[in-house]
């Protein structure tokens, strides 16, 4: 039998890099987090300011919020707010677990972005961009919209 000559086996090589290229390009065009009703409350310039959202998880991998950043504030970093007693509580939070099939909100009273040193006023209606960091998906950017409360989410089948 005839051995296939190294050209041959050159070709064949790329082939299969590029059908594994396409593969990952496709796992990046599907991505496993979705990220929907993110909203912030209007600030004044020079103070600190909350963000909140939900993260729902597709993929069969955790994948962990570890950090953000936005340019309308000096700092942004995870924090949990919680009751002690009678006393509310905060807490920073190295980084939040986002399972496998499941969803978590960042609310009032729970896990929210903190933004610290407001470079300018977060007026109602305004939308601020967020960059989130993920210790899987990476660097994802979302628009945070300036509301006094929670947005309301769709009813099933809408």
């Amino acid at each position: 039998m005839k051995r296939p000559s190294a050209p041959y086996v050159g070709a064949v090589l790329l082939m299969l890099i590029g059908a594994a290229d396409v593969a990952r390009a496709r796992d990046i065009a599907r991505p496993a987090l979705s990220i929907d009703h993110a909203w912030l409350r209007p600030a004044a310039a020079g103070g600190g300011d909350a963000g909140y959202l939900r993260i729902v998880n597709h993929g069969k991998t955790a994948d962990w919020l570890v950090g953000a950043t936005t340019p309308i504030a000096a700092g942004a970093s995870l924090h949990e707010s919680r009751m002690a007693g009678q006393v509310m509580t905060m807490r920073q939070v190295r980084a939040l677990v986002i399972a496998p099939g499941s969803a978590v909100t960042l609310a009032p009273r729970g896990f929210h972005l903190m933004f610290e040193g407001l470079r300018r006023p977060v007026r109602l209606g305004q939308s601020v961009p967020v960059v989130l960091t993920f210790a899987r998906a990476g660097r994802v950017t979302v628009r945070f919209v300036a509301r006094t409360q929670y947005p309301a989410q769709p009813m099933p089948g809408m």
